[in-house]
């Protein structure tokens, strides 16, 4: 079991680098939205029967305990990717899933292989209520990254043709965000 904490303000790069990663793993990429808790769990309950059951496809799940009870079954022998995007829109709605969570970490999947990210662009929620002593999943983390913006020399690497002068400007343009530098047209 792994569990990867990943965070950093909106538009950096987090659910990119994270979809590159799961290319050609077994994963079940979730990104929660702005909803019910209850429609959360029915959507990532979802992706998971997608993923790692598809001939359960009409099957739904009534609570996170039966969907974290699924994830477990199906994680304990092959080792799955299973990624929660944006987990504060998740939470908010429900806190009892950070400690859900905790639960199945700590009683189910720190005996399979399951490969768990949590990722989330509200940087204080995360370091609050994911990485901080009064959080449930305190000291389960394998592994935290925050994304930064990419400083000057980064940036001026996605624009390898352009001059100098056009990459200090792109680069004041943009503050190294990754979404923001992308937008750019090389040619132009």
């Amino acid at each position: 079991f792994q569990m990867v904490v990943i965070y950093g303000r909106r538009r950096i790069g987090k659910t990119t680098l994270l979809r590159k990663f799961c290319s050609g793993k077994k994963a079940v990429f979730f990104t929660a939205i702005k909803t019910t808790a209850n429609r959360n769990i029915e959507l990532f309950g979802q992706c998971a029967l997608e993923i790692l059951a598809p001939d359960m496809s009409m099957a739904s799940f009534r609570s996170m305990d039966d969907l974290c009870a699924f994830l477990g079954k199906r994680c304990r022998d092959e080792r799955v990717v299973v990624v929660i995007d944006e987990l504060p829109y998740m939470v908010r709605k429900e806190e009892s899933i950070t400690s859900t969570l905790q639960k199945y970490i700590d009683e189910q999947w720190q005996f399979g292989k399951m490969f768990l990210i949590l990722c989330g662009s509200s940087v204080s929620f995360m370091e609050d209520e994911v990485l901080s002593e009064k959080s449930p999943l305190f000291g389960r983390r394998t592994m935290q990254l925050k994304l930064k913006e990419f400083n000057y020399r980064q940036t001026a690497l996605f624009l390898p043709s352009w001059t100098a002068y056009d990459k200090a400007v792109a680069y004041g343009l943009t503050g190294g965000v990754a979404k923001y530098i992308t937008l750019f047209d090389e040619r132009k």
